[in-house]
């Protein structure tokens, strides 16, 4: 269990057990994610698997649609998709330690709630989004809900944060191939 310290919603408390996380606050909805107990486990994936069909979503008791994408070379493959009603969120890798939280189901750049990162292993507060970038005009950030905070926390812990660009892998895999000779 952590007590992470946010800027807009105070005291958050993050547990991630074996198959499962919780994520409340004073001021926030609990979000439940929890793992099928006879899911395969995935190695890397802190929640255990990234197979939708074996993951529970609540938020505040209420079900919640959550679409993990399977995760493989791009940082595409491992966005997650969330819809609570008509609303829809996305939570997709922003850079090789972070995550960004984003209303609707595609970053445009005006969208962006916050992001997410995890270091030595413990889940940092978000940094909420004070002003973005919309076709080159800064305006004012949008400000999440707290179900949007509570589910972005959830997400960030259940499926870490980051993920290396595809250019880089093969970067650093190429240092370990020896050349002609």
């Amino acid at each position: 269990m952590a007590d992470v310290i946010d800027v807009l919603f105070g005291c958050v408390r993050v547990e991630v057990g074996s198959g499962h996380v919780e994520v409340s606050g004073h001021a926030l909805p609990p979000v439940v994610l929890v793992r099928a107990p006879d899911a395969a486990v995935r190695v890397g994936v802190p929640i255990g698997t990234r197979d939708a069909s074996a993951l529970a979503l609540t938020v505040d008791g209420e079900p919640v649609e959550l679409r993990p994408a399977r995760g493989g070379l791009t940082r595409r493959s491992y966005r997650v998709a969330v819809r609570r009603g008509a609303d829809d969120l996305l939570f997709t890798p922003s850079s090789p330690t972070t995550a960004r939280l984003v209303r609707g189901r595609r970053y445009r750049g005006d969208n962006e709630l916050g992001t997410f990162e995890r270091a030595d292993g413990s889940l940092l507060p978000a940094r909420w989004s004070e002003d973005v970038s919309a076709l080159g005009v800064r305006v004012a950030g949008l400000g999440p809900l707290p179900w949007e905070a509570t589910v972005g926390y959830a997400l960030a812990a259940a499926f870490g944060t980051g993920a290396q660009f595809f250019l880089g892998l093969l970067l650093e895999g190429s240092e370990h191939v020896s050349g002609p000779g």
